[in-house]
């Protein structure tokens, strides 16, 4: 292209309305790859490590520096008229030119698309080597998109797991997504739009024995022309701005025999540094003496007229400011970019700072070898560090109607042992140049391998076991409660059946030395409320650990169960209280309580149990996370409070409180006592405090209706499937006649009686309609008592 040829540039109309109703839309969908040594953020709109407010690309992981801010696909042509169109995105702080969602076949796409692919789908190696194993099928290989990658087992062209499709991923964890640049007007370039769908795809190999695997991730773009137009010069590439922990100081380089530009720190030291906003302080970690490099690699460009693979055409680097080798502004701005140009349309020349070079046109900013100072390099050029944002380019090349193009991309992060720049832009030259290779000889290997577990595999979590002492308890709410909010990796088999399952370490441990995975009780990667339904599920659940446990003194403080009436009437409320320690002997540093009151068999109703928290030494509701279960048939109640900010109260009186509903066929006349045992007192290091305990009795009085009877239990004779289960249950009552039903939920609100009793064999319930939890089936008849429960997912 001729330096100073004339291009109409026609803006985009944007109207008031307009932008009030962008404004309003739903939050844009991201998810994170944190598999290797990096932890990604990537938006469901094409934006890259940004989330509007804060960077997330930290590398090392958890570490709490980051080498990339922001980056997204820019992409621009020509059509037949000659007005430019233009497709970018930085940090979105005008706008955007990207959207979730696919384009029809006429190029265009509704808001309720849109919202329908506000979505990043994310799926592992390790959950498919399950899933073809037979070992169930997990949600995100049900969720996985017709539009995305799939090995279609029976070749009908439709994406149906239940016949043995799954997702064709690359790496050992992948995201898929689907975004466009035709939703509406451009409010980030106010370009006009091409008309593309990108479908684009992030993976990592999570090989934690590999320096480069480790530390990088891959990142594919699907670029589809979905418009009728013809766009000719058209350039494609991704923007990056590098902020290698401090951002205001680093140099930027390129390798065009390597498709690969990079930045590093310009001096010997990184520092933190902290931006000041009306919204708060940020502070960039900086990476003091051991200093890295990031570089982004082309593995693939985009193919020219001819059908070849390009390689980088184009790198220029421009600096966060305004000025002419600044921010762009306009669409012009952007494409001139694209093209290597400065924003002006002045070319990128050789020397000094690319602006005021030789007069000699480049088509790379800062190609030479920094260890050379003959070369051109930044350090050779000695210029002015800065918060330099970088643009790797293919092109001119035309693009079609319907045309596809690929880019496939590779961020490397790489640090010397040393901590010594030039050495670390040594070692990343040869990474890449390896990186290179093995990709294009399909030499990329995933690195996590499906275990089979077993009783005794420490590989191997049991849904429920959140201690890893070989049971479901109520013991186990510790261990939720302290990992509360926590993330690591989704178990490959997301399921809360009692049985041994594959899951990857966590990075942390808990203070007793169990690993955290085993918090995360249903598997899906995070621990929070939702926890307590496989607990509760498995309660009482056993596998092959064993146990063990300290004989309280007169020095240790006292757990108390402790009923607040005297008497009470069979049919009516009652209520007690869990006391622990006194003012004369408080228990210091309490994080939780778990144990056992074992009433008389069917002294309480099932599902009028409730908790109160008022008065509390352990805390508030909000401060705790609780399991709780009533078995009708043996008379006891189960219970586990823990702390979940990893903190721990002194205790000097009530713990809990709880409120019952007597059973009305209890007898009258007569002393029901209610024991403790099984007791676990827990500090905040989860370590185990001695204590005494005591139960405690109530009579209850005689009752003008009250029946006595003794229930025999029934609950081997019923099934209730499927559990969990979303639309229906079924019942399958087998020779148990006259029977009534009633579904609580585990706070004792009733979701469904049965009108009239039932005859033997099957019944099926609708429960499509309750909420997600875990519910009671209550079933009587003139021969017994059963109680069943249920997940509702």
């Amino acid at each position: 292209m001729k330096k100073n040829r004339h291009i109409n540039y026609r803006f985009a109309l944007l109207f008031a309305g307009l932008l009030c109703f962008g404004a309003a839309q739903a939050q844009t969908s991201s998810q994170t790859l944190e598999g290797n040594n990096i932890k990604a953020l990537f938006n469901a709109d094409g934006q890259l490590f940004w989330d509007g407010k804060n960077a997330h690309f930290e590398v090392p992981k958890n570490s709490g520096t980051k080498t990339i801010s922001a980056a997204s696909l820019w992409i621009g042509g020509l059509d037949s008229k000659g007005d430019l169109h233009l497709s970018a995105q930085t940090y979105r702080e005008s706008g955007s030119d990207f959207w979730p969602g696919p384009l029809d076949a006429n190029g265009k796409i509704t808001e309720q698309t849109s919202a329908q692919f506000n979505k990043i789908w994310k799926v592992t190696k390790l959950q498919i080597d399950s899933f073809k194993l037979g070992l169930g099928v997990p949600q995100s290989i049900m969720d996985w998109p017709q539009a995305a990658p799939y090995i279609d087992k029976d070749k009908n062209g439709s994406y149906e797991p239940i016949k043995g499709d799954y997702p064709d991923i690359k790496g050992d964890e992948m995201l898929w997504w689907v975004f466009n640049d035709n939703l509406r007007s451009h409010t980030e370039t106010k370009g006009l739009a091409l008309g593309l769908e990108i479908q684009a795809s992030a993976y990592t190999f999570n090989c934690n024995n590999d320096d480069i695997l480790k530390n990088t991730v891959f990142l594919s773009y699907k670029i589809i022309n979905k418009s009728l137009e013809t766009y000719k010069d058209v350039y494609a590439g991704i923007w990056a701005d590098f902020d290698i922990g401090n951002l205001f100081d680093d140099y930027v380089g390129s390798d065009s025999t390597l498709n690969t530009f990079y930045a590093y720190n310009a001096d010997g030291f990184d520092n933190d540094t902290i931006i000041k906003s009306k919204s708060g302080d940020y502070t960039y970690k900086g990476f003091g003496k051991m200093l890295p490099v990031q570089s982004l690699t082309y593995l693939q460009g985009l193919k020219d007229d001819n059908g070849s693979n390009m390689n980088m055409s184009k790198f220029i680097y421009f600096n966060n400011e305004v000025a002419p080798t600044g921010n762009p502004t306009l669409p012009a701005h952007f494409y001139n970019l694209l093209r290597g140009y400065w924003l002006q349309d002045k070319s990128l020349d050789y020397g000094a700072d690319g602006y005021y070079g030789t007069g000699t046109k480049a088509n790379f900013a800062f190609p030479g070898n920094i260890n050379n100072p003959n070369e051109w390099t930044e350090l050779s050029a000695k210029n002015k560090p800065g918060d330099r944002r970088g643009l790797g380019s293919f092109g001119p090349i035309t693009l079609s109607p319907g045309e596809t193009q690929e880019i496939t991309a590779a961020f490397l992060y790489t640090q010397a042992s040393s901590g010594q720049t030039n050495r670390a832009v040594d070692a990343m030259k040869n990474q890449v140049s390896n990186l290179i290779k093995n990709y294009k000889s399909n030499s990329l290997s995933p690195c996590t391998a499906l275990s089979t577990c077993s009783n005794s595999s420490t590989f191997c979590v049991w849904p429920g076991d959140a201690d890893n002492d070989g049971k479901a308890s109520v013991n186990d709410i510790f261990n939720i409660g302290y990992a509360f909010g926590e993330t690591g990796p989704e178990r490959p088999i997301v399921s809360t059946a009692w049985m041994p399952q594959t899951a990857l370490d966590w990075s942390k441990n808990l203070p007793t030395g169990v690993n955290y995975k085993y918090a995360d009780t249903d598997g899906n990667g995070k621990i929070d409320s939702a926890d307590v339904m496989p607990l509760l599920l498995n309660l009482g659940e056993k596998h092959n650990k064993g146990e063990n446990g300290e004989q309280a003194t007169d020095a240790d403080p006292v757990l108390s169960f402790d009923f607040e009436q005297d008497s009470a009437v069979a049919g009516r409320e009652l209520t007690a209280v869990l006391r622990l320690g006194s003012n004369n002997l408080p228990a210091d540093n309490i994080y939780g309580v778990s144990g056992r009151v074992l009433f008389e068999s069917g002294f309480l109703e099932p599902g009028t149990i409730q908790l109160a928290f008022s008065g509390s030494d352990l805390g508030v509701s909000t401060d705790l996370i609780v399991v709780q279960n009533y078995d009708f048939v043996t008379g006891s109640l189960d219970f586990g409070i823990s702390r979940k900010n990893k903190s721990g109260k002194t205790v000097k009186d009530i713990i809990i409180r709880w409120k019952y509903v007597i059973d009305p066929n209890v007898a009258g006349n007569k002393q029901y006592h209610a024991k403790m045992e099984a007791v676990t007192v827990v500090d905040a290091n989860l370590k185990p405090v001695t204590v005494n305990t005591r139960g405690d009795e109530v009579r209850v009085a005689a009752a003008s209706l009250s029946i006595s009877k003794t229930y025999r239990d029934i609950s081997n004779s019923i099934n209730l499937y499927p559990n969990p289960a979303q639309q229906n249950i079924t019942l399958d009552l087998q020779n148990n006649r006259d029977a009534r039903i009633r579904i609580l939920t585990m706070q004792g609100q009733e979701m469904y009686r049965s009108l009239q009793e039932t005859g033997a064999g099957k019944i099926t319930l609708p429960v499509n309609h309750f909420p997600p939890g875990i519910y009671m089936v209550e079933i009587q008849t003139a021969g017994g008592r059963a109680v069943k429960k249920f997940s509702k997912l």
